[in-house]
């Protein structure tokens, strides 16, 4: 998975040249490819020393050096033809009086080859699959890798592995390397990035359903879809494709099977006014739709799509126990055990075998996972236990969320519920699950109401933790913080 290898560094004084001032100007080289001839249609940037004076590191082993020159995108005849015998690891200094000759004196010196690392990950995997990746560091003495996995939900896994295996549904995951050496391992002096998108994998027969409305002052009288597959042909006739009413709650939609996928879309009023082009959809997805000068803008809506009966799993409540339970409350430096309750609110069993991952204070900090390996039955509520215990540190509350694994939920964000504070000073946890708030609100008509006058609600999350008006709610899962008694509690609610 890891490797290391040593650059060659390559500095140039471009004032013999003749090119002017270079001081301001973007400066690139293209290199040929192994036996085929230039490749023109890659640049790379060079760095400025300073004054005419710029450099460039080759990664990995080569034998020969030869470029040509491009100045803001005009490229030079002085090109760089010179083959000397090249050092893996090694740094050269040019400069250009009349030809190309080596002065290792000039701008300042050679450049030594700074630390550097590249990753390597696929682009796109699908949910049942793995991410397989690699990275390669240059110029360590003795290289730490250290991978963190940044989720969907936006928790994070650190000090992965590769193949590293999915722990939430369909997203997009920031998979970043981070390379120190082995004497000051927790110093980063290299970084690299890179983004993989995982898709559901549809079953035989199952589809996917794309839906939209109107933004408020917006009309669409005529309302079509056009819809076309990807490398395919029209999936709703040719232009302006298919005439599409809309339902009783506001709503367009258009449900499209597996063969027909990625399937790419354009709303449009008969013809015109219509949106962008809306490609490469292979999940549920909801848009709205608005007026923007002579056309039409879409923009991507949270929204809950119930297609084939589903599983929806949801975390209800978060609870503890610490070790040596010799006090009323954990201390700091106690060995804390979390359980989740968990509930299947979808229209059908689990699936055997999902995890729930605990996480304290941050989306960097897991403190537990807990495994169950039966299936959850439509209704049934069930807990789960982490199988590592977590030593509370010293200093401030420590905020306990956990998530359950987002193949099994419906909800955007994997469904993570953050109920309770473990406070670390010596002065007990403050729970906001002290009291249930099953019996305390109820839903009607996009508005959560309480059901009695002791209570009031606190405030309303939606599940991505942004705070909502308690009006025209769009129909979905929140989090409510109540007041009743004078004790706080917290939980969820669907909003239908």
């Amino acid at each position: 998975m890891f490797s290391a290898k040593a650059d060659v560094a390559v500095t140039f004084d471009f004032t013999g040249c003749n090119w002017g001032d270079l001081s301001t100007a973007t400066m690139e080289i293209v290199t040929p490819n192994a036996g085929n001839g230039w490749d023109w249609n890659t640049r790379h940037t060079m760095t400025r020393i300073s004054g005419n004076c710029f450099t460039y590191t080759i990664l990995g082993t080569i034998s020969t050096l030869q470029f040509n020159f491009f100045v803001n995108g005009q490229q030079k005849s002085q090109g760089f033809p010179y083959t000397p015998n090249i050092t893996d690891g090694g740094s050269y200094s040019y400069e250009y009086n009349g030809s190309w000759i080596e002065c290792p004196n000039c701008c300042g010196g050679v450049v030594t080859p700074v630390p550097s690392v590249v990753l390597t990950a696929p682009a796109m995997v699908y949910d049942d699959e793995t991410i397989v990746f690699s990275a390669v560091a240059q110029n360590f003495e003795n290289p730490i890798y250290t991978v963190t996995v940044l989720k969907p939900s936006g928790y994070a896994d650190i000090g992965v592995s590769s193949p590293y295996t999915l722990s939430e549904g369909a997203g997009n995951y920031l998979i970043q390397v981070d390379v120190a050496e082995s004497s000051a391992p927790a110093v980063s002096l290299a970084q690299d990035s890179k983004t993989v998108e995982v898709r559901h994998r549809l079953a035989p027969g199952e589809g996917i359903t794309v839906k939209w409305r109107l933004a408020e002052g917006t009309s669409v009288p005529n309302m079509h879809i056009h819809a076309w597959q990807t490398g395919g042909g029209n999936l709703c006739g040719n232009w302006p494709g298919e005439a599409v009413t809309i339902d009783g709650e506001g709503w367009y939609s258009r449900t499209f099977s597996e063969t027909e996928l990625p399937v790419n879309v354009i709303f449009n009023n008969g013809g015109a006014p219509q949106t962008p082009n809306l490609e490469n959809i292979t999940s549920d997805v909801c848009y709205e739709v608005s007026q923007n000068g002579n056309a039409l803008a879409a923009a991507v809506l949270e929204c809950v799509i119930v297609n084939l009966p589903k599983p929806d799993l949801i975390v209800e409540e978060i609870t503890y126990t610490w070790d040596p339970h010799t006090t009323e409350c954990p201390q700091r430096n106690d060995f804390i055990t979390f359980t989740a309750k968990v509930k299947n609110i979808g229209e059908e069993p689990s699936p055997a075998g999902f995890n729930v991952d605990f996480y304290a204070n941050s989306v960097m900090d897991a403190v537990g996972t807990g495994t169950y390996s039966q299936s959850v039955g439509v209704g049934e509520t069930v807990e789960i236990t982490a199988t590592q215990t977590w030593q509370c540190p010293s200093g401030n509350s420590q905020a306990i969320s956990a998530c359950v694994a987002a193949q099994f939920s419906q909800q955007t964000n994997n469904d993570c519920l953050n109920n309770f504070s473990i406070a670390t000073n010596g002065s007990c946890a403050s729970a906001l699950n002290e009291i249930s708030i099953s019996d305390k609100i109820y839903t009607a008509n996009g508005k959560i109401y309480v059901s009695d006058n002791s209570t009031t609600i606190s405030a309303v999350y939606n599940i991505l933790g942004k705070e909502m008006i308690n009006e025209n709610l769009p129909q979905g899962v929140y989090l409510v913080k109540i007041n009743s008694f004078g004790k706080i509690s917290a939980g969820k609610i669907i909003v239908r």
